[in-house]
């Protein structure tokens, strides 16, 4: 994850960086006194920063709402203080989109208005996977979205006439995949 966390964020952590997996569930308690356990994909501690990936299959609605709902959370169980004020620091977020459409956008965006009439903008990087090509993903040690590489022939395939040169295309991809993993192994 550390590659993905330096491409989104910027960073340039080495794959020796100390990074410590944080508990990815968080309890809320509804209006009706009920507690529903919400669960994050990952959360990791690099140094003194936080970090929250998740990971959406199909890009839908509703995930600004989800992501700023994890983020608080994260936030409140990693509180400090600080001039006898509690500080909730949200941690740098970014979702994987591992398919997404042309009205997929690049950033989630939600703007709050605070009882005093400040605002605040909570904004999170959107990673549309589908788009790194194989090369990029080894040329940047991008390995954890090989698995998701095969989603790019998903809508080739359900065209009926070009299934034969799409499997091929599919076969020589892996082939080359497969070969460079065992290039990084030996």
């Amino acid at each position: 994850i550390i590659p993905v966390i330096n491409e989104v964020f910027g960073t340039e952590y080495t794959m020796d960086e100390e990074t410590v997996l944080l508990s990815n569930e968080h309890y809320i308690v509804e209006s009706d006194g009920k507690s529903i356990k919400r669960i994050t994909d990952s959360c990791i501690k690099i140094g003194s920063r936080l970090y929250h990936i998740e990971c959406e299959s199909n890009p839908k609605s509703g995930i600004e709402i989800r992501m700023i709902e994890y983020d608080f959370h994260i936030a409140l169980s990693n509180r400090t203080s600080e001039d006898e004020k509690i500080v909730l620091r949200f941690p740098e977020s970014a979702v994987l989109y591992l398919r997404h459409n042309s009205k997929s956008p690049d950033k989630l965006k939600v703007k709050l208005i605070m009882p005093d009439g400040s605002t605040a903008h909570y904004s999170v990087p959107v990673v549309k996977v589908q788009e790194y090509t194989k090369e990029e993903l080894f040329d940047k040690n991008l390995l954890f979205f090989i698995p998701y590489y095969i989603l790019r022939f998903e809508n080739a395939l359900k065209d009926k006439a070009n299934v034969d040169a799409v499997e091929r295309q599919f076969l020589e991809d892996y082939q080359d995949i497969y070969a460079r993993l065992k290039g990084l192994e030996e």
